[in-house]
Order: structure tokens, then sequence, then C-alpha cells
């Protein structure tokens, strides 16, 4: 045991995770494709620019009379900086006027690099073990944080005006997406309803299978059928009537329903699990307690870095998109698009930030 604790260091896990942050940077990259479309007098013009790779070089300071030095943590003290590492990637760029370019070793933008992973170059000395960032001249860490554990259903109960209330949940995790929430509420009347991101408001769960291909693995027994109020037949409704404006139906609706339990493509199946659980669940009189440590999970720094990086990523898109939606009159140069991608600061803005206020 002593040896254990004298050869591991205590912040391995917080470095690896980090490590494993950066490793999944390109995935995050390839995910958040640039498209703007624009009907002109001319016909429909599109532009669609893809981000592939990613390139980490060792960490530089950028001097005032334009050369380059090699950054380390002792310099970053003294001089109150922050210690990162420069990102560069290849850009594809496809438009419907012309052809399709290829542009490597994009800059873009710098990402604050933890002391100790294994992209830092410096050296440490012996009783220095990192798993911290220095943001401005100031050491900073990430406290893991606890949060409800994702993909698993969960049963909640509570009493409302005298009447027991049921429903199970799932929040469901996405790579592409983050993480959704669905639930299914037991109606004391003999139905269930079922509300997820995206629709206005509760939708029956027989209008809603209805809508989904049919369930492969599992089946209601007759009687959950008639405990949900699914013997009967379903009246089909609209679910995409808010969201996706300008496409057709079917598209809004396939929309729409991706939202659903995004971590399964057996949506019927896991529906219909959900509300075998809900129906034991009832007739027993038990329920899941929130906090116990069976439904609860650790997010460190990969999770935690990841799903902000996530966020801004998504919100340098929407700002790259609205400015080259507005030039799409005229000619885009690839030199225009390439400059806009390298001069939005809002991913290294973001993450350091969030670390210097905390």
């Amino acid at each position: 045991m002593n040896e254990f604790a004298t050869g591991v260091s205590l912040t391995k896990q917080t470095r690896a995770s980090y490590d494993a942050y950066l490793d999944r940077i390109p995935l995050l990259l390839h995910n958040h494709d640039i498209y703007v479309q624009k009907f002109t007098a001319s016909g429909e013009k599109w532009i669609r620019v893809q981000m592939v790779g990613l390139t980490l070089e060792n960490p530089k300071v950028l001097e005032a009379d334009g050369t380059s030095n090699p950054l380390d943590i002792r310099t970053c003290r003294l001089r109150n900086m922050t210690y990162n590492i420069p990102m560069y990637t290849t850009v594809h760029i496809h438009r419907s006027d012309g052809p399709s370019s290829v542009h490597p070793n994009v800059y873009m933008g710098r990402v604050p690099l933890m002391v100790g992973s294994k992209h830092c170059k410096s050296k440490l000395p012996e009783y220095d073990h990192g798993g911290y960032f220095i943001c401005n001249g100031s050491e900073k860490t990430i406290i893991n944080q606890k949060a409800h554990v994702h993909n698993t259903m969960m049963t909640l109960h509570r009493v409302h005006g005298g009447v027991d209330q049921w429903a199970v949940c799932c929040k469901s995790e996405d790579d592409h997406r983050g993480v959704m929430s669905t639930s299914i509420r037991y109606v004391p009347n003999g139905s269930a309803m079922v509300l997820f991101p995206k629709v206005k408001e509760e939708i029956s769960v027989g209008s809603l299978m209805s809508m989904l291909p049919a369930p492969k693995y599992v089946a209601l027994t007759d009687e959950e059928s008639i405990f949900f109020g699914l013997s009967g037949k379903t009246n089909r409704v609209e679910v995409a009537n808010t969201f996706c404006l300008g496409d057709s139906d079917a598209d809004r609706q396939a929309s729409v329903l991706r939202m659903l339990l995004p971590h399964t493509s057996c949506k019927s199946d896991y529906l219909i699990l959900m509300m075998q659980k809900l129906y034991r669940d009832i007739h027993a009189n038990q329920w899941a307690d929130k906090d116990s440590l069976m439904y609860q999970r650790i997010e460190m720094v990969e999770d935690l870095l990841y799903s902000l990086t996530h966020n801004l990523l998504c919100k340098m898109k929407h700002d790259i998109s609205m400015r080259l939606h507005r030039k799409m009159n005229g000619n885009i140069r690839n030199d225009t698009i390439l400059k806009m991608l390298s001069a939005c600061t809002t991913v290294m803005d973001g993450i350091q930030y969030a670390l210097s206020t905390g």
C-alpha cells in the first residue's frame, strides 16, 4: 500500500482525464460542421465548412517583435501569462457554385494546458505533481462535480394535493447534442404522457409509438397495455409544429424524434422498458432515491471541459453561420472563411474565462 501511494501520483487521474479531453477534441470539431444555405435570385447557394483532425504544437509565446519563444510555467508565473497550447486543424470547404478545397494547418485558437499533462514540456520540480492550470499567472484547478448518472432509468414519486404522482425518466448522453432528458408520466385516469426536448407539450405514449418503428425485442403485456391506456386505437398527432421551420413535415418530425432517447437506436423498445419499470414500481410502491450513490456519477476534467467546449463550438458555429449568411449574395472567397475561423476567439475566451472566474 505504501509503495502504491508513493509510486502513483495523486493527480494521475486528473492528468489522464485532461489528456482524454484533448484526444476527443477532433471528434468535437468533426461534429460541428458549418452549413449555410440561402436562396437567391440565381438559385440555391450553399457552403459547408468541415474541420477534420487536430494538431497541437508545443506551448509558445508570441513576443511584441513578432518572434516566438517556448513557453514554460515559470515564465507564465513571472509575466502573468496563461499556459496554453495552439491548435491547428484541416478545413474542407465545399460550395454549390465552385470546386471543393482543402486547407491544412488552419489556426483554431489556444486551449489552456494542464501542467504535467502529456503535452506539457515544462520540467517540474520533484514536489510538483501537476494537475492544475496557470491562467494570467494564477494557478487554477478543476474540482470534480457530482451529477446524476446518464442512460439509466429512474422512477420518481411525489404527493401533490394529496394525489400520488409517478414518472420514470432517463437522461440520455449524446456526443452530438449533449444530455437530453426523456420522462414518462403516469396519469391517474389510465394513460401515460411523454415529454422530451423540442416538443412544446406532453404527448401520449401511443401517439409517439405510432411515429416510431415497431419494437423488435420487448412488448407490453395485456395488463400493462390496459394500465397505460394503449389497448385501443391511437390517433396520430404532429410533434414537429415549432421546430426546424422551413423544412418539410417529414424532416421536421425526424429532427424532433432524434431528440428522443438519443443514446439508443431502439427507441420503441426503450420506451416499453421504461413503461414496464414504471408499472412494476407503481404496484410495488417503490421509487428511486436520487441521493443514492447508485444514481450518481463524478464528472471529471474530461466531462466538464468536453461539455463546455461543445457549447462554445455551437456558439462559434452560429456566429460564423450568421456572418456567412449575410455575405451569401456575393462571392465569398476561401480566404475570408479561413480568416473568420482563425479570428473567432469564442472557444479560447470561453474556456479561459471559465477557468479564471470559476
